[in-house]
C-alpha cells in the first residue's frame, strides 16, 4: 500500500513538474523599440539585448520604418509588430520570424493599426485601431482574417494583454478615468480593477501564471508624475507597488523578473528587476536616445 501511495505521489509530482514547464519557459531575448538616433530619421526600430544587456540586434525588416509596437508568439518563434511599410504612409500591423525575415501583411487600412497582442494558443491576435477615429481594441485570426471589434467606448482604449490562459485580455481606456480593465475575449463583462482610485494606470502586463497584472500607475493633472509599477490580482484585489519609478513592465517567461523602462540619469533606459522588485539592473546605456515598450522572448 505505502509503494503504491509513492507511485501516485511521484505520478503526481511528475505532472505537476510538467505542467510547471509549460507555464513558465525559459528566458529568451528582451525585445524593445529605439530610435538609431545621430542623423538618422526618428523612427522607432525594433531591437533585441540578451537579459544581460548585451548581444544587442536590430530586428527592423528592410523597407519598414516607424515601428510603433510588437509582441513575441507564444512559442517565441515570429513577432507581430506595427510599422510603416515603404510606399504606405500609416502603420499596419505584420509578421515576421523571431529573426527577421518572412514578413506577411496583417491588417489595411487608412489609419494606424498597432499594439498586437497574441493569444495563447497563437490562434488569434487582440490589437488596437484607430480606424474609426478613436482608438479601440480589435481582434483577428494570425493570419489577419476575422477582424472584430471588441470595445466600443466613449474615449479611446489600447495597450490589450491577453491573458496566458486565454479568458481575459487586459487594456487600457481612458474615458472618465484612464484605468486598466479587464473582458472576455469576444469583447463582453468589461471590468474596471481599480475604479475608486484617483491614479492614473496603462500598459498591462500579465505574470506567466495568469495571477497578477503588473502595469504603470501616475498621478493625475498637469502635473503627473510616475508612481512606478504596480501589480494587481484580476479581482482587482491585493494592489502592491513592485518597483518605485518605472513603466510598461512585461514579466520573464519564468515570471521570476520584470522588464520595464525609466528614466533614472536623465534618460529612458531599458531595466530589469526581480518580480518582487528587488535587483534592479540596467540593461542599456544609450544617452540621448530613449528605449520603451519592452517584451520577453519565450525561449521555443
Amino acid at each position: 500500500m505505502q509503494r503504491g501511495l509513492g507511485v501516485c505521489v511521484l505520478a503526481a509530482l511528475a505532472l505537476a513538474s510538467g505542467a510547471a514547464a509549460r507555464n513558465f519557459a525559459a528566458n529568451g531575448r528582451i525585445g524593445y523599440l529605439r530610435p538609431l538616433g545621430g542623423n538618422e530619421t526618428p523612427y522607432g526600430h525594433l531591437f533585441e539585448v540578451n537579459s544581460d544587456g548585451s548581444g544587442a540586434l536590430d530586428l527592423t525588416p528592410s523597407g519598414y520604418t516607424d515601428v510603433r509596437s510588437f509582441a513575441w508568439s507564444p512559442d517565441g518563434r515570429r513577432v507581430a509588430f506595427s510599422a510603416i511599410e515603404a510606399g504606405d504612409s500609416d502603420p499596419e500591423l505584420f509578421v515576421m520570424n523571431a529573426g527577421g525575415g518572412g514578413v506577411r501583411r496583417l491588417t489595411d487600412n487608412y489609419l494606424p493599426d498597432f499594439q498586437p497582442s497574441w493569444s495563447p494558443d497563437g490562434r488569434w491576435i487582440a490589437f488596437t485601431s484607430i480606424r474609426t477615429g478613436l482608438s479601440q481594441i480589435y481582434r483577428m485570426r494570425a493570419d489577419g482574417s476575422a477582424q472584430r471589434r471588441l470595445t466600443n467606448a466613449l474615449g479611446n482604449c489600447d495597450s490589450p494583454a491577453w491573458s496566458p490562459r486565454g479568458k481575459l485580455i487586459a487594456f487600457h481606456c481612458a474615458m472618465a478615468s484612464e484605468k486598466v480593465s479587464v473582458m472576455r475575449p469576444d469583447g463582453t463583462h468589461i471590468r474596471v480593477l481599480l475604479r475608486h482610485s484617483s491614479t492614473i494606470e496603462t500598459r498591462p502586463a500579465w505574470s506567466p501564471d495568469g495571477r497578477l497584472i503588473a502595469f504603470g500607475r501616475g498621478t493625475r493633472g498637469p502635473s503627473w508624475a510616475s508612481l512606478g509599477i504596480w501589480t494587481v490580482r484580476p479581482n482587482g484585489k491585493a494592489l502592491r507597488r513592485v518597483v518605485a519609478q518605472g513603466g510598461s513592465p512585461a514579466f520573464s517567461p519564468d515570471g521570476r523578473w520584470l522588464a520595464f523602462v525609466a528614466e533614472r540619469n536623465g534618460n529612458q533606459e531599458l531595466y530589469k528587476a526581480r518580480a518582487d522588485g528587488g535587483g534592479i539592473v540596467q540593461l542599456t546605456n544609450t544617452y540621448g536616445i530613449a528605449e520603451s515598450a519592452p517584451s520577453w522572448q519565450r525561449v521555443p
